[in-house]
């Protein structure tokens, strides 16, 4: 209180006693703002007070300012029996003076005493951004960490492999710039009267407006839910209400909410920012949660007046971003330039003039996503794919609720049902895969689509319509529209009489009609009559801007409909091609038919939907929408296929071989959609959802730049095509046998649960796996005209051999040695693969790297350096989770993987690829929904983790290098490490307590290094200088710098975590004081023992990992 206090009133000498206190003011002056603000501060503390001020002549002095009133001496005595507990959070209503100065000392003092418990997450789109402990405290709730297996753009990744971003961050930055924006306008119009309590309302809003989403996004609401029940309302904002609701009867967090001073009325406020606005009418207004003079607060995360919203605003910025798109739109400038105007005896948020065009490049990059990434065709036949799939299983997967029932994916919408809607996720296409069928056809029929979305087997594309001005037809006439086509089939005497009766009778189960609108977020309506503009020189008043008055080239119609029509393919892929031709022409009679202007689009494309992002090639006509086909050529000439060009977020447009589309398009390739990059990291960065997918698209790329600009700059080097094809293939899949959040599997899942497998690493499930692929899709040595040699080439590049003897059964070798150091360079650690890793996860942790492997690349060249030919650099560019292997240990006996012939453990499925296909981050899912016994305390820690219930660390040593301790020094690996020192610490703490159990403690060694140990990886990197490129060097680190490390290049910490223990059935997450204090003791002990420094985390509060 007293830091308090002294903070407010600018550091005055004050005197604190118990019971009756006085805070005195020195002799000078005093601004009048100050002697309110005292005053206030007193009484929003709910206590009795008496002021007594001798006040001074009212002349100016010199060095009195303007505004400042001089005082002798100005006395509060403040009576109570415990100063040091105020309840700051209840104010006395009778206040006796300013009540607006009342309202902000109370917020001051309540956002004071909150700011200590706020958290800081750094977001890739926003920078760092600080979150309210009430915030913070929703985001642990099982409900909201839902949002984390929700991805923000369906199934976009089909298309963009950059687009695996979720729903989780979209709402954190929502908040943000909800507070943001209502902050700004709190400091810049305090007649406003905004108070803090409206911010943190509004910011709720904000993180919670899309919980209610359901698996994949809008598919679930508009193509499941509406199949199911056509008459169905539902929309996924009165889910998230629901959700919402469902998350307040936690106690903890309503005693948080009353503790931050919300009351129901918030709450309703809340709900109804969630839900939207309702219509208004002169007389009625509709909201309980605040009154019409704050009506502009409704507009800030849903605006249904005219769409402009922060929720716009991040998926904006944060799905351009991971698409690989530039947007023109800048919310800062609108955050900046807001201002709230009465229009209508309404007050709302108004825009400077010039900010006009500004508003455009809003709405018409809201339309380039949705037409180019949401509404795009492979988007449309994945999405068509993924809801006839869970309309087939919608009676047969059961969603668990809390009381152990289980109920229908079509009934977890239901407002009582939320808590079943918790455990439905997009994580239900691998429950389908997974679940035993037992002779059910609609599970069958489920799976079957599922692995054909896998294989790349998508729903052909048949036809669509050109853009067609208005919203002509609804959703509810697709089968009408269908019917017509239906009647138009009739062939054009070439086709078979039979097999258009074929055709006719499949009809109503293998073609897809698509009815897709594009606006600017308001249906048809013109979204510029209900956006007021005010001017420079009128700060008070706002009017309507017409087009015209921003620019000619605006559009004077905001909604447009396509017809889009796809075929579901049948086992005779001959007879599909025919049935597409027979379906497109009747298309186009239809549409002849119906004397619309527009004509149709011919499609020649009757294969498989193009899979991926492509550059729009513009010719007479317009923008075609057809994929730019690049020519692949060999060495003489010829023309080998045809190279597919799509967007990343890192790379930009990168073309890939045919060879390796067929690659991607096995099951093998796809399972790594579902394998996060940094494992558990995205428990920490929020934007760490990127997946092994895309980076090994990333790898692929590079390491074919890195061949071909090797190949182009140095003829002698005698690499051909099928070199930098299987560099590019080896790229591709060097990460195929990652295994569940990637090294968490390996370096502390399979040494503990495989004994007898102490050296497995994931470099030699890849090998394993890639044979595996090869052997199941052998058109991938066809596309790439493949032979034995080149496959042992590609898996020696995956996995180094050991010995020289099997590198010489390679025909490249020595000869082309240098090949295998550009995807994995066990040398110098120099390689593709942590150049993109080193730029993706930079950009998704939202940390800078100042390496550009741009650069490095184009200046490798190949020098013989001793008997080997080696990569070399420029000279100048010398500067250039427990808790996740703890489920998944306590879960290896229970056999959850189907295998080829049965069912496997995970420990068993590193010996069979086609259960490790199955075996990927969503194995979480399958413990969370499960019922059997043998996977309660799985069930537990889940639960724990979702709820941020972590093992505590206790204490952690200073960095070790060169330590003198024995365990550390043995030259064997880090589980044994682990387990000695463990042992050791145990034994102690059985001295002081016998009682003491031996699994409530784990201990961590992390090892620190550049890559290569304890060895400096630079001395194996060999340069060559401007003057003579033909003769690699090598520079000792003092040439450079002898700011560079030395002798060490590697260090150790050791760190101390407290674990969860079970008391019959019952998980303890919370361990005694004095039990954590006696851990700390001990390893304080063993740390002095071995000369080690120690640091203690356990001080006023337990910090968790």
């Amino acid at each position: 209180m007293l830091r308090i206090v002294r903070q407010l009133f600018g550091g005055s000498l004050l005197r604190y006693q118990k019971f009756t206190s006085k805070i005195v003011q020195p002799a000078g002056t005093l601004t009048k703002t100050r002697r309110r603000l005292m005053t206030t501060f007193v009484a929003s503390a709910g206590l009795a007070y008496v002021i007594k001020t001798s006040v001074g002549d009212n002349r100016k002095d010199d060095g009195e300012t303007e505004g400042k009133e001089p005082l002798r001496e100005w006395t509060v005595d403040v009576q109570s029996d415990d100063p040091g507990k105020e309840n700051l959070a209840s104010v006395s209503e009778a206040l006796k003076g300013d009540k607006t100065l009342h309202l902000k000392i109370k917020e001051f003092l309540i956002q004071e005493k909150d700011t200590q418990k706020a958290k800081v997450v750094n977001d890739l789109v926003h920078g760092h951004i600080e979150l309210h402990p009430l915030c913070v405290a929703i985001i642990d709730t099982p409900e909201f960490q839902r949002l984390r297996y929700l991805k923000q753009m369906g199934t976009c990744d089909f298309v963009y492999p950059g687009a695996v971003h979720t729903r989780f961050e979209h709402s954190l930055g929502v908040c943000h710039l909800a507070g943001q924006l209502l902050k700004r306008l709190q400091r810049k119009q305090p007649e406003l009267k905004i108070t803090e309590k409206d911010i943190l309302c509004v910011q709720i809003a904000g993180l919670c407006h899309d919980m209610g989403h359901g698996p994949f996004s809008h598919i679930f609401d508009t193509l499941f839910i509406s199949s199911i029940d056509s008459n169905s309302k539902w929309k996924h904002e009165q889910a998230s209400v629901h959700m919402f609701e469902h998350m307040c009867k936690n106690e903890k967090l309503r005693e948080m909410f009353k503790a931050c001073g919300l009351d129901d009325k918030d709450l309703d406020f809340i709900k109804e920012q969630i839900e939207g606005r309702r219509a208004v009418t002169v007389t009625d207004w509709p909201y309980k949660g605040r009154p019409k003079e704050k009506a502009f607060l409704y507009d800030i995360v849903a605006n249904k007046r005219n769409g402009i919203d922060v929720d716009k605003w991040d998926y904006i910025s944060r799905d351009s971003l991971h698409l690989g798109m530039k947007s023109n739109f800048d919310h800062l400038r609108f955050i900046l330039f807001a201002r709230v105007i009465s229009v209508n005896n309404e007050p709302q948020i108004c825009l400077r003039d010039k900010e006009a065009y500004g508003i455009h490049q809003m709405y018409e990059t809201r339309y380039i996503l949705h037409k180019k990434a949401c509404q795009h065709r492979v988007t449309s036949a994945t999405s068509l794919m993924i809801a006839d799939a869970l309309k087939e299983v919608n009676e047969v997967i059961k969603i668990p609720k809390e009381d152990g029932t289980k109920i229908e994916m079509s009934k977890c919408i239901a407002a009582d049902n939320m808590d079943a809607y918790t455990n439905l996720t997009e994580d239900i296409l691998h429950q389908i895969v997974l679940k035993s069928d037992r002779g059910d056809p609609r599970l069958g029929k489920a799976k079957k689509i599922i692995q054909d979305l896998w294989s790349r087997n998508l729903y052909k594309f048949v036809d669509e319509s050109s853009p067609i001005k208005g919203r002509h037809y609804k959703d509810a006439q697709k089968k009408n529209i269908a019917a017509e086509i239906k009647d138009c089939i009739n062939g054009d005497g070439k086709a078979n009489p039979k097999d258009v009766e074929d055709l006719l009778n499949k009809f109503n189960e293998h073609v897809a009609v698509e009815i897709l609108n594009f606006d600017y977020g308001m249906k048809g309506q013109n979204p510029w009559e209900h956006i007021h503009f005010y001017t420079k020189g009128n700060l008070d008043v706002a009017t309507p801007i017409s087009i015209e008055k921003v620019s000619f080239r605006l559009p004077k119609h905001f909604e447009e409909q396509i017809i889009r029509v796809f075929f579901k393919p049948t086992d005779a892929p001959k007879k599909d091609e025919m049935y597409c031709r027979l379906l497109r022409e009747a298309f186009q009679a239809w549409s002849k038919g119906k004397k619309r202007e527009d004509k149709c689009l011919n499609k020649s494309n009757f294969g498989s939907v193009v899979d991926f992002d492509y550059t729009d090639k513009a010719d007479d006509t317009g923008s075609d929408d057809r994929p730019i086909l690049l020519p692949e050529k060999s060495k003489e000439g010829r023309i080998d296929g045809l190279q597919l060009v799509f967007s990343d977020p890192v790379h930009g447009h990168i073309a890939l071989h045919p060879a390796c589309v067929a690659i991607i398009d096995t099951p093998q390739f796809q399972r790594l959609r579902n394998i996060k990059q940094l494992g558990g990291g995205y428990f920490v960065y929020p934007g760490a959802s990127h997946n092994r997918f895309e980076h090994s698209l990333g790898v692929c790329y590079l390491a074919g730049e890195m061949a071909r600009t090797l190949k182009n700059g140095q003829n002698e080097l005698d690499i051909d095509d099928k070199d930098v094809l299987c560099v590019e293939i080896a790229g591709l899949c060097h990460d195929l046998g990652h295994g569940p959040f990637s090294h968490v599997f390996d370096n502390m899942v399979v040494p503990r649960v495989r004994e007898d497998r102490p050296d497995w690493k994931h470099e030699d499930a890849s090998k394993t796996m890639f044979e595996h692929m090869i052997e199941e899709n052998p058109v991938i040595k066809i596309k790439g005209d493949l032979n034995s040699n080149d496959v042992t080439f590609i898996m020696n590049m995956i996995c180094p051999p050991p010995s020289e003897e099997e590198k010489m059964k390679d025909s490249r070798w020595p000869k082309k040695a240098f090949l295998y150091e550009i995807v994995a360079n066990k040398r110098s650690e120099v390689d593709v693969d942590k150049m993109d890793y080193i730029a993706r996860d930079c950009l998704h942790l939202g940390i800078r790297s100042s390496f550009d492997h741009g650069r490095f690349i184009r200046l490798t060249r190949v020098i013989r350096h001793g008997k080997k030919m080696r990569l070399c650099v420029r000279d100048k560019h010398y500067f250039s989770a427990l808790r996740l292997a703890e489920i998944l240990i306590k879960a290896k006996d229970v056999k959850l993987i189907p295998g080829k012939r049965k069912r496997l453990a995970l420990p068993q499925c590193i010996d069979d690829m086609s259960a490790y296909t199955h075996l990927t981050d969503e194995i979480f899912q399958q413990i969370r929904i499960s019922s059997k016994k043998e996977l309660k305390q799985s069930r537990d820690l889940l639960q724990a983790l979702e709820r941020r219930k972590l093992f505590v660390c206790v204490a952690e040593s200073c960095p070790i290098a060169n330590s003198k301790c024995k365990i550390l020094k043995e030259d064997t690996s880090k589980l044994a490490k682990e387990t000695k020192i463990k042992k050791e610490l145990i034994q102690q703490l059985k001295r002081h307590d016998p009682s003491f159990l031996d699994d409530t403690i784990t201990v961590q060694v992390v090892m620190l290094d550049f890559g290569k140990k304890d060895r400096n990886p630079v001395d194996e990197l060999c340069f060559y200088t401007k003057r003579d490129i033909d003769t690699a060097i090598k520079i000792k680190s003092t040439e450079v710098s002898h700011l560079f490390p030395k002798k060490m290049f590697q260090e150790q910490m050791v760190r101390v975590f407290l674990k969860h223990y079970w008391v019959g059935r019952k998980c303890v997450y919370d361990h005694d004081r004095q039990y954590m204090e006696s851990v700390c003791k001990v390893f304080e002990k063993w740390c002095s023992k071995n000369k080690i420094g120690c640091k203690q985390l356990l001080k006023d509060q337990v910090l968790h990992s």
